[in-house]
Parts: C-alpha cells; sequence; structure tokens
C-alpha cells in the first residue's frame, strides 16, 4: 500500500510544492491550509504521517494532541522557521523529527519515507 501523507501548512505554495514532489515518488497527499474541518477528513482516512507547519501550533497544541489522539501510530514531522523555536520545543515528545524551512526536497522525501508509520517517540 503506497504511502499517504497529510499536509497542514498554511502556504499554498509549500502545500503545491511538497505535494508535487511526494506524487513523484507516488506518496498518495492530501493539503489544508490548517486544522479546520479536518475532523471528518481523519475520521474517514487513514495517513501514515502528518506533515505540520509548527506557526499553526503557536496558540497551543490541543489540535495536534486531539489528531494524535484519533492516529496514534501517525508519525509528525513538524517543519518550523526561525521563529518557531518554543513551538519546536514544546513538541519535542510529539514528533518524529522537526525540518527547519527552506527545507530541501530530496530531505523532506527522505524523512517522509523514515518515519511514515512510525509510532512517534519522545526525541530526547
Amino acid at each position: 500500500m503506497p504511502i499517504s501523507v497529510l499536509v497542514l501548512d498554511p502556504e499554498k505554495v509549500f502545500q503545491t510544492s511538497v505535494a508535487r514532489k511526494l506524487r513523484l515518488h507516488d506518496i498518495r497527499v492530501l493539503t489544508r491550509p490548517g486544522f479546520e474541518g479536518l475532523k471528518p477528513i481523519l475520521e474517514s482516512l487513514r495517513f501514515d504521517a502528518l506533515l505540520l507547519d509548527a506557526a499553526l501550533l503557536r496558540a497551543g497544541l490541543d489540535p495536534l494532541r486531539a489528531v494524535l489522539a484519533a492516529h496514534p501510530a501517525m508519525a509528525v514531522i513538524l517543519t518550523a522557521s526561525s521563529e518557531d523555536a518554543a513551538v519546536v520545543r514544546q513538541t519535542s515528545a510529539l514528533v518524529a523529527e522537526c525540518l527547519v524551512k527552506p527545507i530541501h526536497p530530496d530531505t523532506l522525501l527522505a524523512s517522509v519515507e523514515r518515519h511514515a508509520g512510525e509510532k512517534p517517540e519522545c526525541a530526547d
């Protein structure tokens, strides 16, 4: 079964470029700008990995915790910019890896392939 990735990022250009790169490697991709309206999608579809922009967690970690409660085996790959250092520290126990933007497409692909389907572990 092919890898399936959910991309949550408010930047449309990032969503599009990531989806294009992953689809070239037969990875199924669904993109959304944020957590809004995500519940019915998560109830009907299974994803191996969540590629999540740290900016979406600046207001708190509750949306991520809710997603992980519903899908505990889904690996979370956080994408962050330099101003997201606090979010990165807060999520270290919830994410498989953190990638700092700008991200080289091959680095992103390798991370998705490495972590898809892994159960998240604490990154001490």
